[in-house]
């Protein structure tokens, strides 16, 4: 999956971005405080703004990562998401 073209098309430095373990449907990275979980649009379409709406209805009960946006460009599409500290959360 090239994914350069979409974080440029984000204004995001590609070489600061750190490939993170896990996910079998999803790429997944690390860019300062935010988690980007990418795939292809075809594969799963509007996979991350269902996902955007769960986050959003789970939160009033649980804590979870907060959505700062989804998107797409060209073939992938992508969920932001604020990154949680894994020091701060309890086993």
């Amino acid at each position: 999956m090239e994914l350069q073209p979409l974080f440029d098309a984000l204004n995001i430095d590609f070489s600061s971005v750190q490939r993170l373990a896990g996910g079998d449907i999803n790429e997944v990275y690390k860019f300062k405080d935010s988690v980007f979980k990418i795939n292809r649009l075809d594969d799963y379409p509007k996979m991350f703004e269902r996902e955007a709406e769960c986050l959003e209805a789970l939160s009033h009960t649980i804590k979870t990562p907060g959505v700062l946006r989804t998107g797409s460009h060209e073939n992938l599409q992508f969920l932001e998401l604020i990154r949680i500290d894994p020091d701060v959360i309890s086993p």
